[in-house]
């Protein structure tokens, strides 16, 4: 414009001047002809020149005036346009250039501006109303981070409070663990003492099943050797029997001597002195027979009481087999209970064992989960320690976030702001 500006001046100061030039060569010319051919005064000479120098200047300025006339209308066009560019209308026409002179080259110029102008205000519409929409959206991302980060804060301190509250459990579960541990400890001792024990009475129930099977035996055994002393028995009744009977046909024998020796002496005595030494023999024989009879008698007085004393030992012997039947029967049933007992023992061992094993592997789990507890309240602590730090750093971005919502509240004013200038400009 102002490059523009100084060649519009130098060419009206060229028109000017030339004009100047023209008109001041002519009014001289005409002065000095006026004053050589016609028989005038000079004074009158000078003021004709002049009149006729005012009247070819005002000509000229007429002339300058025309020659002026189109480029200065162009210049207010183009100061029109300009001016109805400045108030935001770029919907301005303008004409084609038929000159070519500078204010065409203005006009040409200005076009070219105004349809940059008018492409770079579409573009920032557009742009303004994509940052207008990105700037809603993000005010109200951040209103929405602003409340998720009260959120976040308002759980993380409720997280914070549940760690601190499980800080304390885990402590006391450590607690609980450790009387658990003593707990087991003892258990453990008192596991191994019923071991020890449980063994002790699977030994004693072992020997208890052999010295049960030794007494079987051994009842057996008397059970077999009674039956043996009932048979000798049963054959002593026998033989007593038969004693019995030799000692009657004693009897009978001896009593038919007695009798015959009676005899024997009647006869000696009719025999008178001839029978008298055969008197003797009788007497001798009657008194042997006698004897014989009284020991036949004792004999059998002693028989009978074997008999007797048979009789009673064979009862006895029954009585004895009975009994022994009887113990043979309880001692297999002990030798059973022994069996059941040794069975039982070795069940209470077996089982005594598997606690023993449960107890000592308990122990290892407690001693295990003890561990396990300590690592878990380590990491409670450590998540503990990193709760109350993003509780701090939700504070700390709640509190940005707050400033950044102050501020995309300010953008979105600005965003509205420059939607509606740019809105406001007719393209």
């Amino acid at each position: 414009m102002s490059k523009l500006r100084s060649n519009l001046k130098i060419r009206l100061f060229v028109w000017v001047l030339v004009i100047s030039i023209i008109t001041g060569g002519i009014s001289a010319q005409l002065t000095l002809f006026l004053s050589r051919g016609v028989d005038v005064a000079e004074n009158q000479a000078i003021l004709f020149g002049a009149g006729i120098g005012l009247v070819l200047s005002i000509l000229g300025s007429l002339l300058i005036q025309l020659i002026l006339r189109q480029p200065i209308k162009a210049i207010e066009k183009a100061t029109q346009t300009a001016r109805e560019v400045a108030n935001g209308n770029f919907d301005v026409d303008f004409e084609e250039a038929k000159r070519g002179d500078e204010v065409d080259q203005l006009m040409h110029e200005l076009e070219v501006m105004v349809v940059h102008i008018r492409k770079q205000a579409t573009q920032m519409g557009s742009s303004s109303d994509k940052l207008t929409a990105s700037a809603q959206e993000i005010a109200a991302a951040v209103h929405e981070g602003n409340a998720s980060g009260e959120s976040i804060r308002t759980a993380m301190a409720e997280l914070s409070t549940k760690m601190n509250e499980n800080v304390d459990q885990a402590y006391l579960s450590m607690d609980a663990l450790g009387t658990v541990k003593r707990t087991m400890d003892e258990v453990a001792k008192e596991m191994n003492e019923a071991l020890k024990s449980a063994t002790v009475m699977q030994t004693e129930a072992e020997n208890g099943k052999t010295l049960a099977t030794d007494s079987v035996e051994a009842m057996h055994m008397i059970s077999s050797k009674m039956e043996q002393s009932a048979t000798l028995n049963g054959r002593l009744t026998d033989m007593t029997g038969e004693i019995s009977r030799i000692t009657d046909v004693i009897s009978d024998i001896s009593a038919q001597t007695n009798l015959l020796s009676l005899n024997a002496s009647i006869e000696a005595a009719r025999a008178g002195e001839a029978g008298r030494g055969f008197a003797v023999v009788a007497a001798e024989v009657k008194k042997l027979a006698e004897q014989t009879a009284t020991s036949a008698k004792e004999i059998t007085d002693l028989i009978s009481g074997v008999k007797r004393l048979v009789n009673d030992t064979a009862n006895a012997m029954t009585d004895v087999q009975k009994e022994v039947a009887t113990g043979v029967g309880l001692v297999e049933q002990a030798g059973s209970s022994f069996e059941e007992i040794h069975h039982s023992t070795e069940h209470v061992y077996s089982r005594v064992k598997s606690v023993d094993q449960l107890v000592v592997k308990s122990d290892k789990e407690i001693d295990q989960v003890g561990l396990t507890t300590a690592n878990i309240l380590a990491m409670v602590e450590e998540a503990s320690k990193h709760a109350e730090q993003v509780l701090q750093a939700s504070s700390h971005q709640a509190a940005s976030l707050s400033e950044v919502n102050g501020a995309m509240e300010e953008l979105v004013a600005v965003a509205e702001q420059l939607q509606e200038e740019t809105g406001a400009t007719r393209l």
